[in-house]
Order: C-alpha cells, then sequence, then structure tokens
C-alpha cells in the first residue's frame, strides 16, 4: 500500500529523532579506560616501612607481603627503634657485653 507524503515525512522524521537518542559509547569507553589505568597507577599492595632521612637503603623486589616485626636501624650517629632514637652508636660500641639494656624493652 502507498504512504501519503505526509506519512512519509512523518515516519523519515522520527527515525531521525530515535538515532540521537542512542548513547555514545566511544567517550563512556574513554571515561571508564581512563579510571582503570589511574586505579591501576594509584594502587599499593606493599606495606611502606618508615625509614630515617641518614639511612639510604638498596633497591629491591620482594614478591610476599613483609610480617609485623621490631624495626631497628643503625647509622653512623646513632641507633633508632622504630623510627625514634634510642642512643649514639659511641655509647653501644663503649658498652660492655653483647646486649644493649634500651632495646630489651
Amino acid at each position: 500500500m502507498k504512504m501519503s507524503r505526509r506519512a512519509v515525512r512523518m515516519e523519515k522524521h522520527h527515525k531521525r529523532k530515535q538515532s540521537a537518542l542512542g548513547i555514545n559509547l566511544v567517550s563512556l569507553m574513554d571515561i571508564f579506560t581512563i579510571l582503570v589505568f589511574f586505579l591501576l597507577v594509584n594502587s599499593s599492595d606493599g606495606e611502606v616501612l618508615p625509614t630515617h632521612k641518614s639511612v639510604e637503603l638498596p633497591e629491591s623486589v620482594s614478591e610476599e607481603q613483609p610480617r609485623h616485626t621490631v624495626v631497628v636501624m643503625i647509622n653512623t650517629d646513632n641507633v633508632l627503634l622504630h623510627g625514634q632514637v634510642i642512643a649514639p652508636v659511641k655509647a653501644v660500641m663503649n658498652s660492655r657485653g653483647m646486649t644493649f639494656e634500651p632495646l630489651k624493652t
């Protein structure tokens, strides 16, 4: 059956309106890609241990998570326990015996 000109115009008009309502997936995929890269870069699995400014640590890589232990750092000037100065190195070197009393507590 043949459609009138008005019916043909109305059908074309409705088809144009329907195609404009679709979601633009390209920009949505761009946003999610940027979000995934941001989360991958800013996620961290390892635990960051505190270091004193005078201690220079070597570069290393570990596959396992470290367990929580006592952290004792010795630099050229001081002995540190969890980042706090316990005693100067000279006092430890001049002490008699194999143990150092401030570290026992």
